[in-house]
């Protein structure tokens, strides 16, 4: 219920990134959808070091292969599935 209230989310997730700016962490924040902010932060990243992007959603990984170029340092994407969905063994 709590979260439920975009005000509430608001001022939780400005509190959370608050207290990571005091312990030197970047942070950033989307207007909408975040999935392009998301590749596009690990893609800048990629140009100075090794990055890894780990994520469950599928359009992380079509904006990722879209948008990421050779010029980069090594960059990977490793799929993080949700712990509630079902992964089929082989």
């Amino acid at each position: 219920m709590f979260l439920a209230n975009t005000k509430n989310k608001e001022r939780l997730l400005a509190m959370i990134s608050d207290s990571l700016r005091q312990c030197q962490c970047v942070t950033y924040h989307a207007d909408g959808d975040a999935d392009f902010l998301i590749v596009k932060t690990a893609i800048q990243c990629a140009e100075n070091s090794t990055t890894v992007l780990v994520g469950d959603d599928t359009d992380l990984l079509v904006l990722f292969l879209f948008h990421s170029t050779v010029s980069t340092k090594d960059l990977y994407f490793i799929p993080e599935p949700k712990s509630n969905s079902f992964r089929r063994r082989i």
